[in-house]
């Protein structure tokens, strides 16, 4: 006997339309995760000796900032576009414990290629 060919319902054939959407979901965590290690990656990577990325209370002034970072032992190279976010030198072995309680916020080692964060403000670094 030959097996009966039934007729799907409309909502059998159409499915949940968050069915869709569902699908899509390991494929979505999956790429977040790459991009959140591939970011921690490119951010911690050692970069050029004494060149760190200081990360500073958004909307201080420039100068304010800048004078901060003098009197740290270092010198501002670029400003980021990101609010706070400031490109340093310096020489001085301990500028990232000076710098921090200074205030800021964090301070990383500079990553060698910084694409897109660094300068924002018409100047070249």
């Amino acid at each position: 006997m030959a097996p009966r060919i039934t007729a799907m319902t409309d909502k059998a054939a159409q499915g949940h339309p968050r069915d869709g959407v569902l699908a899509f979901l390991p494929a979505l965590v999956l790429a977040l995760a790459g991009l959140a290690a591939l970011s921690g990656h490119a951010l911690m990577r050692g970069g050029a000796s004494g060149q760190y990325l200081v990360l500073m209370r958004p909307g201080l002034p420039d100068a304010v900032v800048m004078d901060m970072v003098y009197r740290a032992g270092g010198g501002v190279m670029a400003f980021g576009w990101l609010p706070g976010a400031v490109l340093t030198l310096s020489d001085q072995p301990d500028f990232p414990d000076r710098i921090r309680h200074a205030g800021a916020w964090g301070v990383l080692a500079a990553p060698g290629n910084l694409g897109c964060a660094a300068p924002a403000r018409g100047g070249a670094a």
